[in-house]
């Protein structure tokens, strides 16, 4: 079912966004492809910017046709009797949030406007293995074969030594990756050149939120780089924000592990022997529980 509502801007160029949606979704069952990515925040984003972009791409490239034509001066029709008042102030939404709803239209629609010059086969074959990272949706050359696929993390390093953060009363809250649209949106966003150099790189990540007793919140974030460079950006980005969220260097810890000093892991809110604890768990575990790529 699809409704056009009277008085918005541009009805046409909507309706052939939402047509594209339908089709697509005919031939490759969106409402799967997204849902089979819901555990990933990471994926789950550069699936709806595929989605979102492919559309975005074709009704955009339909208006600049001749049976388009025109649709780029629709007015906007306001029905007799509407409400003259005042607009309402908009809600104070934080810029990470509104770029999580812009970045699958707008990136989105670049990174499909890249694959389109391949054909439609090649954007088809998206549909049928979608891309695997944010990273590959902003920097289109990357989901190119061969794929820049992100490292794998096994979720056990983020509950180590086993039984410990259970018996100190933390319990998980949230596990998940960010990905490097969301490590840029963290340190500042698209318009902070230091933010884009500090996430640039990014080979996986995974990360856990934990509560502890009276709602102390904790977290342990696993990350892993393309090169040795790429984490020392990272690392030293990181160590700024965090060192801005904690008046000592007592409430968190940032270091290397793993080979090549590609992996860079922060724990921050646990108490100190506790967060001993986790360090010194973590660096004999990394190699049986990580695939660098």
């Amino acid at each position: 079912r699809l409704i056009v509502v009277t008085g918005k801007a541009f009805p046409g160029l909507a309706l052939v966004h939402e047509l594209a949606h339908a089709l697509a979704d005919q031939i490759f069952d969106l409402g799967r492809l997204l849902n089979s990515s819901r555990k990933n925040d990471d994926l789950l984003m550069a699936v709806s910017a595929m989605v979102e972009g492919e559309a975005q791409a074709l009704s955009t490239s339909y208006v600049h046709s001749p049976k388009g034509a025109g649709m780029l001066d629709e007015d906007t029709i306001v029905p007799a009797g509407s409400s003259t008042a005042a607009p309402v102030e908009p809600m104070r939404v934080p810029p990470m949030l509104q770029h999580s709803f812009t970045f699958p239209y707008t990136q989105g629609m670049v990174w499909a406007e890249v694959v389109r010059k391949r054909g439609q086969t090649a954007m088809d074959g998206f549909f049928r293995e979608p891309p695997d990272s944010t990273e590959q949706i902003m920097h289109p050359e990357k989901s190119a074969e061969p794929r820049d696929r992100p490292s794998t993390i096994h979720e056990d390093l983020l509950g180590l030594p086993e039984g410990a953060l259970r018996d100190a009363g933390y319990e998980p809250v949230k596990r998940n990756v960010l990905g490097e649209f969301g490590i840029r949106e963290l340190f500042g966003g698209s318009t902070d050149s230091r933010a884009g150099l500090a996430a640039a790189g990014w080979d996986g990540d995974l990360f856990s939120v934990l509560r502890g007793r009276g709602g102390r919140t904790a977290m342990i974030w696993i990350t892993a780089w393309d090169s040795a460079a790429d984490a020392d950006e990272f690392l030293d980005r990181a160590t700024k924000w965090l060192a801005g969220r904690h008046q000592d260097e007592k409430g968190y810890r940032i270091g290397r592990c793993g080979p090549d000093g590609r992996l860079v892991h922060l724990i921050e809110g646990f108490e100190p022997d506790l967060t001993d604890r986790i360090e010194a768990a973590l660096a004999p575990a990394i190699a049986g529980k990580v695939t660098m790529r």
